[in-house]
């Protein structure tokens, strides 16, 4: 369809249709006509841009028509131009209210609009990729491999299903895991927000399926709760879905991630600082059983990810069954072999410094510091290699890690130092006081040349301050002198 025609077409859909779709406007305007007339114009196109598949023709036809004084249309023109991850993103991270077109149009703010506006000029004045792709930690990795480009994101198909999905604002965002309760609760055709955040709403049960949200596209909850689930080695092709309950879902999703992160981990460190400090003893097994889930899941990963990758090496092997098994299975128990190779190195360096750091810190306070110092490690080496690679804001990078891991390692540092000044301030104070008694002999032995230096010492900072070399030169031959002078003086 060429420009022109297309052009057209939107003229006559328009005079078709317009009346149509501001009859269908269920919400009261009162006598605000005009608020009503301009979104039911925008309305209209947002309709027939639907039918558009191409985008570049919709993009071409939205800037013939973009110079406009009507702001909702304007709004609807640069939504339609971005890119379908773009919006997605935005309707999100902005907690906009999509559950339909006409109630989007009437519940967006200022700051959401900025928000569209931010991005659709990044990524076709600037031609940069927009500030709200790089937000999830996956989105930072592929766009520092530079995998994802203002030119990739442009050349993204047109998918009407996942585009135009509705989605529900949420009052607040609980615990900042990217879930809540729906802010406008009366349904689509009533503006009223949600008054009562007590959190007694977290215990109750949906009225409606808009009555709890949740970010079920790039979610924190939604990830917690699906891979508690279904994850990479256990229920793999499980279809999860979400209950009408909240609760006891959140508590099983909350305690399973806080064993596979946190628990296992910390248990298998601690039995192995106990076993290198006492020994083996039977009582052991009881930390160390429930401290080999994270471990042992790790294993099954890999065991899978390598007999995938073996399966694809050898997919055009022409090899009977039992020979192709025979290898795959001696490849998988070598790279089994180094990866644990690998592991070993790695866990053995960590546990060295652990156990090292123990006799200062003690056990708890001791990983707290190992973990902080390869936190601000690997920072740091990412950092160094964007600045090499290009202009790199770190601290602007650093900041959008999340406030609780910067804080815990940075009270870790400051809890370790103490510990460290704690153990050796008896012997910095002895240090301390023995170089004042002999700075205070000092002075009692030789008070005029003592007396001389202070007044050198003045003098210094008044040649510094008027720059005058040739004083200087003066006041280095008048310390010679002064020295030579002392030195016959204790001779006589």
């Amino acid at each position: 369809m060429k420009k022109n025609n297309l052009t057209n077409e939107w003229s006559k859909f328009k005079a078709k249709n317009l009346q149509t779709v501001k009859d269908q406007m269920q919400f009261d305007y009162g006598e605000d006509e005009a608020t009503k007339d301009a979104m039911a114009e925008a309305l209209t196109f947002w309709l027939f841009s639907r039918g558009i598949a191409d985008n570049e023709e919709r993009r071409n036809l939205i800037k013939d028509l973009f110079i406009t004084d009507n702001k909702s249309l304007k709004l609807v023109f640069m939504i339609e131009s971005l890119p379908d991850k773009v919006w997605r993103k935005l309707l999100w991270k902005q907690n906009m209210d999509f559950m339909s077109f006409e109630s989007f149009l009437r519940r967006i703010d200022k700051a959401q609009c900025g928000a569209i506006e931010k991005s659709y000029a990044q990524l076709f004045f600037h031609e940069q990729v927009p500030e709200v792709m790089k937000r999830t930690v996956w989105n930072k990795v592929k766009n520092f491999f530079k995998r994802i480009s203002s030119d990739s994101l442009l050349k993204e198909d047109y998918v009407l299903e996942n585009r135009n999905q509705s989605k529900p604002a949420w009052a607040f965002n609980l615990l900042g895991l990217d879930f809540g309760f729906s802010l406008y609760y009366l349904g689509d055709n009533d503006d009223t927000k949600i008054t009562n955040k007590s959190w007694t709403r977290f215990l109750s049960i949906k009225n409606h399926i808009n009555d709890f949200v949740v970010d079920q596209e790039q979610g924190k909850y939604w990830w917690l709760y699906r891979t508690a689930r279904s994850n990479y080695v256990i229920n793999s092709k499980k279809n999860v879905s979400l209950k009408s309950h909240i609760c006891p879902g959140f508590w099983a999703t909350f305690l399973l991630h806080l064993i596979f992160w946190i628990g296992s981990p910390v248990l298998l460190v601690s039995t192995l600082i106990w076993l290198g400090i006492d020994g083996p003893h039977w009582y052991l097994w009881i930390p160390a059983i429930p401290g080999l889930i994270t471990p042992l899941w790790l294993f099954a990963a890999t065991i899978k990810l390598l007999d995938i990758l073996l399966n694809k090496i050898t997919k055009n092997i022409k090899f009977s069954k039992p020979v192709k098994w025979v290898l795959k299975t001696i490849g998988i128990m070598i790279l089994v072999a180094l990866a644990l190779a690998i592991t070993g190195v790695i866990t053995f360096v960590i546990g060295y410094m652990i156990a090292k750091t123990t006799l200062f810190f003690g056990n708890f306070l001791s990983v707290l510091f190992v973990a902080s110092v390869w936190f601000y490690l690997i920072n740091g080496i990412i950092a160094f290699v964007r600045m090499i690679r290009e202009d790199y804001d770190c601290w602007k990078i650093y900041k959008k890690i999340p406030t609780w891991i910067r804080r815990l390692a940075s009270v870790s540092i400051i809890a370790s130092a103490i510990c460290i000044i704690d153990k050796i301030s008896p012997a910095v104070i002895k240090l301390v006081v023995s170089m004042a008694l002999s700075v205070w002999s000092f002075i009692k032995d030789y008070p005029y040349l003592c007396i001389w230096f202070i007044i050198c010492a003045g003098f210094v900072w008044i040649v510094i301050w008027l720059e005058n070399h040739n004083i200087c030169c003066c006041w280095i031959y008048s310390i010679y002198l002064s020295i030579s002078w002392n030195s016959n003086h204790q001779r006589l």
